[in-house]
């Protein structure tokens, strides 16, 4: 068996391409229409920023008038968890997030070196939480704020199997013919 660790859109390119034969990301807006996808979990995103941030200084919970008001570091407008974070604010009658940086977001240490820096807030999902916590991000407490990403099994609904899988299926066939 060979692992790629790739971004969601090159998972997503490798499997419809043939290359992989399963891939494990979140669960992008628009799936094409040749993949299947089975959910496996929901993760959680949170707000983060680095300790001392006047956010934080919020008595008990940081109100949503008041993150908004925030300069950002966010995900450009396309990807899914940016999306939700409008959503959230627009749900709130609070229009406009000022993303002062628009990053990928593609790898967690760069944007929380930025984020323990500067007055930014951000975001973390929850498996990048430890790495969060080696620069002393904290979370940002918010009445009635979940926002989760569905992360998900995605293969193709039809297909030949990837050079990889069918070399393995040829090889245990014959296998079992030998023992047979």
């Amino acid at each position: 068996m060979a692992l790629k660790v790739l971004s969601s859109d090159g998972l997503l390119r490798s499997l419809i391409d043939g290359e992989i034969d399963i891939a494990v990301a979140p669960l992008t807006s628009q799936l094409p229409e040749a993949i299947r996808s089975h959910t496996l979990f929901d993760e959680l995103t949170s707000i983060v920023c680095r300790k001392w941030h006047p956010i934080l200084a919020c008595d008990g919970a940081a109100m949503p008038k008041e993150i908004a008001a925030c300069a950002w570091i966010l995900p450009s407008t396309q990807v899914s968890a940016r999306q939700r974070i409008d959503a959230y604010f627009r749900k709130h009658k609070l229009h406009g997030l000022n993303a002062m940086v628009e990053n990928t977001y593609g790898s967690p240490v760069g944007v929380f070196m930025l984020i323990a820096n500067i007055d930014l807030p951000g975001i973390c999902c929850a498996q990048h939480h430890r790495i969060a916590e080696q620069f002393d991000l904290e979370a940002v407490r918010v009445p009635d704020l979940r926002w989760t990403r569905k992360i998900v099994c995605l293969v193709r609904k039809a297909g030949a199997l990837s050079e990889r899988s069918a070399g393995y299926q040829l090889v245990a066939g014959n296998r079992q013919s030998a023992s047979s």
